[in-house]
């Protein structure tokens, strides 16, 4: 009689259960005297997306080990919310995920977030909660990318250390995937991460490419919580055995936009820099929120482009770069609307020339001069200029001057006489040695000067517009280089135009003259055309550019771009050094021309050194007006003088 009862009683227990719905409700159970530590969890969970309000059971797992469990929750605020303890016998470094057992299902689900395990830490709390989604069905996994990426393909790797923060927050999901791609191509992915040493959720990604180093690695994410593939912001040009962020300090990846950068522009000329970052940084995407004018132009200190009515913005200057300052001019007054995420400061740094650089400011705040130059170790009259405002540093008395703070979205121009690497993360830019610059180099430095200006024109030789196949068109001030370019199509005319800046330091005066050289066959050309430079003048344009047409072809021993000897100072009214440097040891004389290029005088300093050479100039018993100077039997151009009485 007795087991008979124990049956029945068996058999209506098995039969209430199933009739609740509840045979797979698991037995989940920890006992905290069995660990040295805890941490607290206050959680919101989800279910299909929606807030659970009725008692289920959520459990933690450390390690995939069962460590804390709660079936009863607590209303707060219209909220249902599980205060789990979670516990191990490890303080740290070690990863909890979780499950939730849904009663009206009978179902124990996954949830796809994650957290780092800190002993005696709080993690969320009644007013803000951590959110947990359970995951139904297959997991809603019907979007899942079958990316893969066969490593013996490819002959170069590198590694990237990524967080990948959707909506302002870190995703920590096991489920998630991070993929790497060159084009369309993946070049590398991995499932899930770990929690690294400062309890970051870090995800460690091998990228593979062809290429020793060029190639622009782009990012997808696969949040596995809403079944959807998201294209990430950052990119990481590819270098072989590159280490790209750290298990402490990860490289951050974004999904989306969500910060917005407002600042108000005037008619004229606006200094204006980006500390936001999007998926396209092109000079259209990034202004594209203004109503430009026909005529309306952008330059930074070595690149330019103008705006024209029907087809967008033209030139040489195509993507915005937040470590950069940009001048815009506009024909009226209008605001600059920008999404996107914020640069980080300390993986932009900013190299500082020996001369000027125009710098963009990346912090998110404004911040004291002092506290953002604090690493320089700077010289007298090293100097900072924004669009009204300027500072200078004097010795033992520092930065003095009306500009006392950088701001976001404003753009400035440094002159210091040494190099360096501005850094804003680390409060200010580590001084270095300067350069030694070598003077028989002819690349142009834009650095050397203070002013730019715009120049659009077209070149013709035989009445053929030249192309940029194998041309390269040079603006030239006495025998310098002051700008260089290769043509662009301007595809509204169907015309080849050449749109460069050029330089000086001089605000108006230089006259600029121009020399196209065939590369193909090695030979040169020089127009009658000049041009006086103006500061921030805006020559021309590519619907009507500076024709070029009237040439001539150079004789060889003209065809230097530079000269071989300079004159300081230049003017000069008694005495002058001139400077010249030599290829091979050799003997040197100097002819001193008139105006008509008669030689009146020479200079014989003798066998001279490779390298660097100087000779001082006694000018006294010339009279005023124009020299010119010549290494004899060279093939340099002139230099030209000025003698002044």
């Amino acid at each position: 009689m007795k087991n008979s009862t124990k049956l029945i009683l068996l058999f209506l227990l098995i039969l209430t259960t199933s009739l609740n719905g509840q045979v797979n409700k698991p037995n989940w159970s920890v006992d905290p005297n069995n660990y040295s530590f805890d941490m607290e969890v206050t959680a919101q969970v989800f279910f299909n997306q929606a807030p659970v309000l009725t008692n289920g059971i959520l459990g933690a797992f450390v390690d995939g080990v069962l460590q804390g469990v709660q079936n009863e929750g607590l209303v707060y605020s219209d909220k249902f919310l599980f205060i789990l303890r979670v516990y191990s016998n490890t303080a740290a470094a070690k990863t909890v995920t979780f499950k939730y057992y849904d009663t009206a299902t009978d179902k124990v689900y996954d949830i796809p977030e994650t957290l780092a395990y800190v002993a005696d830490y709080q993690s969320g709390n009644a007013v803000s909660p951590v959110q947990l989604h359970a995951v139904s069905g297959n997991g809603g996994k019907h979007n899942q990318p079958d990316w893969a990426v066969n490593p013996r393909d490819f002959g170069f790797d590198g590694e990237v250390f990524a967080e990948v923060v959707i909506d302002k927050t870190v995703s920590t999901q096991s489920e998630g995937i991070l993929a790497a791609f060159v084009g369309t191509s993946c070049r590398g992915m991995v499932q899930g991460g770990a929690v690294g040493p400062t309890g970051k959720f870090v995800r460690q990604l091998r990228c593979y490419t062809d290429a020793a180093a060029g190639e622009t690695i782009t990012f997808k994410y696969y949040d596995a919580l809403q079944d959807t593939v998201l294209p990430l912001v950052e990119t990481v040009s590819f270098e072989s055995n590159m280490i790209v962020g750290t298990a402490m300090n990860p490289y951050t990846l974004h999904t989306l936009a969500i910060n917005t950068a407002t600042r108000a522009l005037s008619a004229g000329w606006n200094w204006f820099s980006m500390n936001l970052q999007n998926f396209d940084m092109s000079v259209g995407a990034v202004l594209a929120n203004l109503n430009p004018t026909e005529g309306d132009y952008i330059k930074s200190m070595t690149q330019s482009a103008v705006y024209y009515a029907g087809y967008g913005w033209f030139g040489d200057l195509q993507m915005i770069d937040a470590k950069e300052m940009y001048k815009l001019k506009l024909a009226h007054a209008d605001v600059l609307k920008f999404d996107g995420y914020p640069v980080n400061p300390a993986t932009n740094p900013i190299t500082i020339n020996n001369g000027w650089t125009w710098v963009g400011y990346i912090p998110q705040t404004a911040k004291p001069l002092n506290e953002v130059l604090s690493g320089i170790n700077p010289a007298g009259n090293d100097y900072i200029k924004g669009t009204g405002l300027s500072s200078t540093y004097y010795t033992g008395s520092g930065w003095f001057g009306a500009l006392s703070q950088m701001q976001p979205l404003q753009g400035y121009a440094i002159w210091t006489n040494h190099t360096g690497t501005l850094v804003y993360a680390d409060g200010g830019f580590k001084s270095t040695a300067p350069l030694n610059i070598n003077a028989i180099e002819v690349s142009l430095k834009p650095e050397g000067f203070q002013y730019s200006g715009q120049i659009t024109a077209a070149a013709y030789i035989d009445g053929r517009n030249i192309d940029s196949d194998s041309f390269t068109l040079y603006a030239m001030v006495d025998g310098q280089i002051r700008g260089e370019s290769r043509a662009m199509l301007f595809t509204p005319t169907g015309e080849f135009v050449n749109n460069f800046l050029t330089y000086s330091n001089n605000q108006t005066g230089d006259i600029i003259t121009f020399r196209l050289h065939d590369e193909k066959n090695d030979t040169w050309y020089e127009y009658s055309e000049t041009v006086i430079f103006t500061a921030d003048m805006l020559k021309s344009s590519a619907l009507i550019p500076l024709k070029l047409q009237t040439s001539h072809l150079l004789e060889p021993r003209a065809l230097s771009l530079e000269p071989s000897v300079s004159v300081w100072p230049n003017p000069v009214k008694s005495a002058a050094t001139i400077s010249y440097a030599l290829a091979t040891e050799q003997s040197v004389t100097i002819q001193v021309l008139d105006f008509s290029g008669r030689v009146i005088d020479e200079l014989n300093p003798g066998n001279q050194e490779i390298g660097e050479n100087q000779i001082n100039w006694d000018t006294r018993s010339l009279s005023g007006g124009v020299y010119y100077l010549k290494m004899k039997n060279s093939n340099s151009v002139y230099q030209k003088v000025v003698v002044v009485k």
